[in-house]
């Protein structure tokens, strides 16, 4: 591939460049993990329920209390004829990877195009009393697009999305504090995202930090 898409900031992007600043990244985030400048307290499931919204009346209809059904998912997708897979139909909860955008997974259109849109993704983590004290710091090494989190129901984060992407910067982070946030024993996380073209969702899969 020409190295102007791979090694160098050709075109006016913003950040650091797509393979040597992904090495760049990694390295950076390592110091929140290995307490240079904090310590990893949970890494965040790699698979998550995700529901399209192209319509966008998750928010009315109150897909953020609503815990999702997967009884559709697994009789297509995990039981069902892999042939029929149907990744590609809207209205049902599935479940997806956190660590690869959503059309490398099947989420596109009837006609295999890009899904655009707003989307739904929730989680769920349990965590110990010790794990919600302290300065705590909701890591998303790579998530695309505008977004909203909320954590047990609250609204903590939403991140606008400059319209062009390579007007971004290339490491596509985004950072949540969650401090007094958490509670001992079940969690729920959910992401509400809009993709406008393109590439949607998270990429790398989130981890939560207590910082010093």
């Amino acid at each position: 591939m020409n190295s102007n898409f791979t090694t160098y900031k050709a075109i006016g992007e913003s950040g650091y460049a797509w393979f040597p600043g992904e090495v760049q990244q990694y390295e950076e985030l390592a110091a929140y993990t290995n307490g240079t400048k904090g310590s990893l307290l949970a890494r965040l499931p790699l698979h998550w329920q995700y529901r399209r919204d192209p319509d966008d009346h998750g928010l009315k209809d109150g897909w953020l209390q609503q815990t999702p059904d997967l009884g559709w998912w697994r009789e297509a997708v995990v039981e069902g004829d892999a042939k029929a897979h149907v990744k590609n139909q809207v209205g049902h909860w599935e479940e997806v990877r956190t660590d690869l955008y959503l059309q490398a997974q099947g989420i596109v259109t009837a006609d295999y195009q890009s899904y655009t849109g707003y989307g739904w993704y929730r989680t769920e983590i349990e965590l110990a009393p010790e794990q919600t004290a302290g300065k705590l710091l909701l890591k998303f090494p790579g998530v695309f697009n505008e977004f909203w989190l909320y954590v047990n129901g609250e609204q903590v984060v939403h991140r606008p999305f400059k319209g062009l992407w390579w007007l971004s910067d290339y490491r596509f982070e985004a950072d949540a504090d969650l401090t007094g946030k958490l509670k001992p024993g079940r969690n729920v996380i959910v992401v509400r995202h809009h993709n406008p073209h393109h590439f949607g969702g998270m990429f790398r899969r989130p981890f939560l930090v207590r910082l010093p």
